[in-house]
Formats: C-alpha cells, structure tokens, sequence
C-alpha cells in the first residue's frame, strides 16, 4: 500500500523510542496509528476542531511523533525490523534504527 508514503513527515521534532523492539511490529503499529489520527485530524472540518475543546485533534497535549528509533539488542530481530518499515512505507527520515543494550551484565556470563 503506497498511499502511507508521507507517514512520519510531520511538522514537530517529537521523537517516539521503542525499547526491545524485536521485529518493530508495536512501535510501527503505534507509529502510524498516529499518522493515521493526525491524517484524520487534518481532514476535518475547522470550525468543529475549533469549537470542540475535548476533540482528539493534534493539539500541544496529542503530539504525533515525526520519528521513531527502533532499539533491540538482537541484530536479526533488527534485520526484520527495518524490513517491516521498508514494506510498510516509512519515510527514511522518520525512523532509526539501532542496537542498545539496557541493564547489568550477568557476572556469571564472564565466568564461561
């Protein structure tokens, strides 16, 4: 499907990171549900978005990132992850991807 090309072309510098990403699917479903709602936003009639305060439009407290950055610790599971953004249209400035990985070191590990 070709009509997402613009997703993560917005206008902010919001960033969105997703921690042990695996394959990417929660971000990229997260990342472009946004898209989507900002898009639908976008379509509506002015004078509603303005005259409704409790509308879900794209306002200062419902910012849509304009980029993610995919972390994991599995190159692999980074692999299908760019493979998952390639086929699902992202902009190539609107996502990174990168290997991070969080917390101690197991001492036994050393040990082997």
């Amino acid at each position: 499907n070709n009509n997402n090309n613009n997703i993560g072309k917005n206008k902010n510098n919001k960033r969105m990171i997703e921690f042990g990403c695996g394959t990417g699917i929660g971000g990229l479903a997260f990342f472009m549900m946004m898209h989507k709602r900002d898009d639908d936003n976008d379509d509506k009639d002015d004078t509603y978005s303005n005259s409704n305060s409790n509308n879900n439009s794209n306002s200062e407290n419902n910012v849509v990132p304009s980029s993610v950055y995919f972390t994991d610790n599995d190159p692999d599971a980074l692999r299908v992850c760019e493979r998952n953004c390639k086929l699902n249209n992202l902009s190539e400035s609107s996502y990174t991807i990168g290997e991070l990985t969080w917390g101690e070191e197991d001492a036994d590990a050393d040990a082997d």
